[in-house]
């Protein structure tokens, strides 16, 4: 049985004022979530251009300088 199932399960036994907790919990989560994503967005390929180098080329020469 997956963690989800027996999550589930749980879920099935709480009383109604519980599941309203644990819906407003999960729905902050929800948008937490959606919230770093969107800046992750916003700033993914800013840096392009400042580097006159390919990242995996940096990182292969500073593994072969050590």
């Amino acid at each position: 049985m997956s963690k989800v199932d027996l999550i589930i399960q749980e879920i099935n036994h709480l009383p109604q004022s519980d599941l309203e907790i644990l819906v407003r919990e999960i729905q902050q989560k929800l948008e937490r979530l959606k919230k770093v994503k969107a800046a992750l967005k916003k700033v993914k390929g800013a840096g392009k251009g400042v580097w006159k180098i390919d990242a995996q080329e940096f990182v292969n020469q500073s593994r072969e300088d050590r």
